[in-house]
């Protein structure tokens, strides 16, 4: 949120990636916090076998020098803050989740 290209690795133990895709079918369609907030994909995310190191350096790459993708995650950026609102979200959000919670307390 910096206006920092970023590229997001993650990787959990092997047999951890299985058991969550196989078992317990468990998927998600982000991971990084910046795609999870905005429900779509302004910074690029490797997972487990995706994030090798030809990977990783080819799109750091990318973002290190002016690039169309640097500038549209630079921009997309910027719409994030706009939807966040003025500085201050984590307390507003913190505030609002402790409000909801007493109010639950009391009714309960």
């Amino acid at each position: 949120m910096l206006n920092v290209p970023q590229v997001v690795a993650y990787c959990v133990h092997p047999v951890n990636g299985w058991l969550y895709r196989n078992l317990l079918r468990f998927e998600v369609p982000h991971i990084s916090p910046v795609n999870l907030v905005q429900q779509a994909r302004i910074v690029p995310e490797l997972l487990q076998e995706q994030a090798t190191p030809g990977a990783l350096s080819r799109l750091a790459l990318e973002l290190l020098q002016p690039s169309p993708q640097k500038l549209q995650m630079l921009e997309r950026y910027q719409q994030l803050r706009s939807s966040l609102g003025p500085p201050g979200v984590v307390r507003r959000a913190t505030e609002a989740i402790l409000n909801h919670l007493t109010e639950k307390a009391y009714r309960d």
